[in-house]
């Protein structure tokens, strides 16, 4: 058996970093009041990117490009979205097919609660890094999100 070295490992870190975080931000879902209706883990990081860039028109193109998912893929996560009633999709008067994308009062309520709880774990992620070492890692991530396209 070969032994695996630095750079076959990172993947793996990456993958084991993530699931970490999902169970802390989402350790609650099974207490919740109507879980069939609460967005799922990728729907609230969407409900977190319209927030962010609110008083801008917000599309499906701009999801797709942010989290890197196929427009099928996007379309089935806002189709749901919808029709938990977490956004609306309201065509263009200039272009019918271009759908800009609001959350709804429901939407914006479970962003503001979720939002709370990432922060919470970013904090929790980047405790004992200096900002330097914040901004590399960052550099880093998005090097290696660029070599993946």
């Amino acid at each position: 058996m070969e032994k695996c070295d630095a750079n076959q490992m990172v993947g793996g870190e990456l993958l084991s970093t993530v699931n970490m975080m999902r169970r802390h931000i989402y350790n609650n879902r099974a207490e919740m009041e109507d879980p069939k209706n609460h967005p799922t883990s990728t729907q609230e990081w969407f409900l977190v990117y319209i927030v962010q860039r609110a008083g801008q028109d917000v599309f499906q193109k701009d999801l797709e490009t942010q989290f890197n998912v196929r427009g099928s893929t996007a379309t089935e996560i806002l189709k749901a979205m919808e029709r938990k009633g977490l956004i609306l999709r309201e065509p263009l008067p200039q272009n019918k097919r271009a759908k800009k994308i609001t959350l709804t009062p429901k939407g914006l309520t479970i962003c503001q609660e979720n939002r709370r709880r990432i922060m919470e774990i970013e904090n929790k992620l980047l405790t004992g890094f200096e900002e330097e070492e914040i901004r590399q890692l960052l550099e880093f991530l998005s090097r290696m999100q660029q070599n993946m396209e």
